[in-house]
C-alpha cells in the first residue's frame, strides 16, 4: 500500500495529474470495520482531462498579509545627492562637479576620446571641421566622459580628467618649447 502511495505521489509531482490520487484517498479513509464505503471528499476540484495542468491554490489578501513588515526608508535617505550614474549614455544627467572646460579633450583630442570612450572626439581628426570638434570636446568632453566611461567615484573622475589636463599642458607646452628651442638653436649652428 506504501509503494502505491509513494507511486501516485511521484506521478502527481513529475506529470502534475492526480493520477490515483482520489483512489488512494479513498482506500486511507477506508476502515475494516465500515459497512459502507466511504466516498471521498475532495477540497479542490481535479480537471477533467489529463493534459490539463493541476489547479493552483489561490492567494488571498488574508494569505498575503505578512505581520513582519521591513522598516519604512525614505529614498533620499538611500541614494545620496553624489550617487554614481556614470556610464549609464547620454540620457545620464551629470552630477554636480562634472561639468567644466577640458583641456585633455581640447588639446589631445583623439587620444582623449579613445580613452574615454567618446567616439564622437575622432571627428576632430577630419581636415577642417576638427577643429570645431576639439571646441566641442573642450566644452561638453568632461560630461561626455562621464556618460560614456563607468567611474569609481566622482573624486576618481575629477582626478583623472585633471591629470588629462596636466598631461596635455606638458604635452603641448613641451612641444611648443622644443619647436622654440629648435627654432633658435639650429640656425645657429648653421652659421
Amino acid at each position: 500500500m506504501e509503494m502505491l502511495i509513494f507511486g501516485a505521489i511521484l506521478i502527481f509531482m513529475f506529470v502534475g495529474v492526480p493520477f490515483l490520487l482520489p483512489w488512494v484517498v479513498v482506500k486511507l479513509t477506508k476502515r475494516d470495520d465500515d459497512e459502507a464505503p466511504v466516498e471521498p471528499q475532495p477540497s479542490v476540484a481535479y480537471p477533467s482531462s489529463t493534459t490539463s495542468p493541476a489547479p493552483r491554490p489561490v492567494a488571498t489578501e488574508e494569505f498575503m498579509k505578512n505581520p513582519f513588515r521591513p522598516p519604512a526608508a525614505q529614498v533620499d535617505d538611500v541614494v545620496p545627492d553624489h550617487w554614481n550614474n556614470s556610464g549609464g549614455g547620454s540620457s545620464v544627467v551629470p552630477p554636480k562637479g562634472v561639468k567644466g572646460w577640458s583641456w585633455g579633450a581640447f588639446l589631445l583630442n583623439w587620444i582623449w576620446s579613445l580613452s574615454n570612450r567618446t567616439w564622437i572626439g575622432l571627428l576632430c581628426l577630419l581636415p577642417y571641421v576638427g577643429f570645431i570638434f576639439c571646441i566641442y570636446l573642450g566644452i561638453k568632453g568632461r560630461e561626455l566622459a562621464w556618460q560614456n566611461k563607468r567611474w569609481d567615484s566622482l573624486e576618481h573622475f575629477n582626478h583623472v580628467q585633471r591629470r588629462w589636463s596636466i598631461g596635455a599642458a606638458v604635452v603641448v607646452l613641451g612641444g611648443a618649447g622644443i619647436g622654440i628651442l629648435a627654432a633658435v638653436v639650429i640656425p645657429a649652428l648653421h652659421r
